[in-house]
């Protein structure tokens, strides 16, 4: 394919190689146990619960999680707000860094849409200008013959075999990982609204 399509090819397989990393990384990433641990959510419920939030909040610095992005920001809220919270602001907070965390989970499928948009564009380049070369290369189109032109011809239509090949599994893997963020953002507003219950019948020590 490499000698066939020429320095396009190279260009496909690096971004699919991109394409292919960017698929680990998201493998790893769009977990619930990532996104709102079970373990880390049960303990903060018990610290809310009791008023403990300086403890509360250590637990939420040391998770790094969506879901304890979301805590935090309550937290912050409620030692702001001192013994009169509103609970429309405290909605409102947990609400914007939730949409927040969510625009980042949701992120990096796109460039997975990116990949697989842009990688038949490439080939299509690599194409026009393999074609290009074919028939530059003669003075008097009258002179090249059949197989040559097949040949020139074929090799200037890898490119944009190397490209399809390329975007239709990007597009598959794009299609998985949006549905699997949109069910976690869908998770975490779950989460948002238990918080805001917390944070309600929670009291200070």
């Amino acid at each position: 394919m490499v000698e066939k399509g020429g320095w396009p090819v190279y260009v496909l397989f690096g971004i699919s190689a991109l394409g292919l990393a960017l698929v680990l990384y998201l493998l790893f990433i769009l977990r619930t146990r990532n996104v709102a641990p079970k373990n880390f959510l049960g303990d903060v419920e018990v610290m809310i619960r009791a008023g403990r939030y300086p403890e509360a909040r250590k637990a939420c610095m040391r998770n790094k999680s969506p879901a304890a992005a979301m805590t935090l920001a309550g937290l912050d809220y409620m030692e702001q707000a001192g013994d009169s919270p509103d609970t429309m602001l405290l909605k409102e907070t947990i609400e914007s860094e939730g949409s927040r965390q969510a625009k980042l989970l949701q992120l990096p499928t796109r460039y997975l849409a990116d990949i697989a948009a842009l990688a038949p564009m490439i080939g299509l380049f690599g194409t026009l200008l393999g074609m290009f070369a074919t028939f530059a290369s003669k003075e008097n189109l009258v002179d090249i013959k059949p197989a040559a032109l097949a040949y020139g011809v074929g090799q200037a239509l890898m490119t944009t075999l190397v490209g399809i090949m390329v975007a239709i599994p990007m597009t598959m893997f794009y299609a998985y990982f949006r549905n699997k963020a949109i069910k976690l953002v869908t998770h975490l507003e779950i989460v948002g609204a238990d918080l805001l219950t917390l944070f309600r019948q929670g009291r200070r020590r």
